[in-house]
């Protein structure tokens, strides 16, 4: 009958090992387990707002160029316009996962060359989406 006792008391000490262990190595696996990479949409909104004011900028000096050489307004704003739409097709090839998308609703774009201060100027209101992150509507105007 002893013998029974002491059996028992084995068998339950070494269950308990078992079950101790396995909370530790579980444990231990759930904590140093690399977290995949949640993409950073704050991050992707600013670098989209930031390429859209770039490509804008070029978009104004592009506009210039063919105005100055051609003299026609129509034709310089239409080749600006699709220099402009091209900026936006690259900025969609350079991170595809984002699933870019974008709509122009708004382009201006004009020149104060016969002024004091001779500058030329241009806003834009865009409307895009990135769906590969999950956001659709955002609007950026200048």
């Amino acid at each position: 009958m002893n013998r029974r006792g002491q059996f028992s008391l084995i068998a339950a000490l070494l269950v308990a090992v078992v079950l101790i262990s396995t909370v530790i190595i579980t444990y231990s696996v759930i904590r140093n387990a690399q977290i995949s990479v949640q993409p950073q949409v704050l991050s992707a909104v600013d670098e989209t707002n930031l390429a859209l004011k770039q490509v804008l900028g070029f978009t104004v000096g592009y506009y210039g160029s063919v105005l100055q050489v051609t003299g026609n307004a129509s034709y310089a704003r239409m080749l600006a316009t699709n220099y402009l739409k091209s900026g936006f097709i690259k900025k969609a090839d350079m991170h595809p996962e984002w699933g870019a998308s974008f709509n122009l609703s708004k382009l201006n774009l004009h020149t104060y060359w016969f002024t004091n201060s001779r500058y030329s100027s241009g806003n834009l209101a865009v409307n895009y989406s990135l769906t590969g992150l999950g956001l659709s509507g955002i609007t950026y105007e200048t």
